[in-house]
């Protein structure tokens, strides 16, 4: 038993004293960066706080923005900050500044994937009046058929991933289609 934990104090150490680059937690599908795990922390105190705000999500994502680029997680990050902006009573959705919504809608946009393809919809039809029904129609018809092809293309099964986003992305083709005409 004294040998093992000698080991493994000598393996602890040896490891800690060589990092140069942060160190990581890896299995076989993806890396947890020490980083990243704080940021996880961060984001969870504040989503966790009972007097939790939508002004305390956005200066947590200006943060990550702004000095987090670099996180080997940062788009499941930014995917995770807006999906919390959009729970509890303070919500993203119910933000009367229409640019704050427009900002958050080309985050939402800017993302591999969209996650929430139902507040994806309700930010754009937050958007009717101040953008032009085009430019909702494109964007929705856009989202769908980039979010259709991610799924096709990178999901074991893809149909499970339809279904699961089925009412966010039907909602996005009815905007795009009740928009074009």
């Amino acid at each position: 038993m004294k040998a093992i934990l000698i080991s493994i104090a000598i393996i602890l150490a040896g490891g800690l004293g060589s990092c140069k680059k942060e160190p990581s937690y890896t299995d076989q599908t993806f890396t947890v960066h020490t980083n990243d795990l704080a940021l996880e922390s961060s984001l969870m105190e504040i989503v966790m706080d009972s007097d939790k705000s939508f002004q305390k999500l956005h200066e947590f994502y200006q943060m990550l923005k702004n000095n987090h680029s670099d996180s080997a997680n940062y788009e499941e990050l930014r995917s995770k900050v807006i999906t919390h902006m959009a729970l509890g009573n303070d919500k993203l959705q119910d933000q009367p500044d229409l640019k704050i919504i427009e900002y958050y809608l080309g985050e939402i946009l800017s993302l591999h994937y969209i996650h929430d393809t139902g507040l994806l919809s309700t930010l754009l039809l937050k958007l009717k009046g101040y953008w032009e029904d085009e430019r909702i129609a494109k964007t929705a018809d856009s989202a769908y058929s980039r979010n259709m092809s991610f799924i096709r293309e990178n999901f074991p099964n893809p149909e499970k991933a339809i279904a699961l986003q089925g009412k966010g992305l039907n909602q996005l083709k009815s905007i795009a289609n009740s928009t074009m005409q």
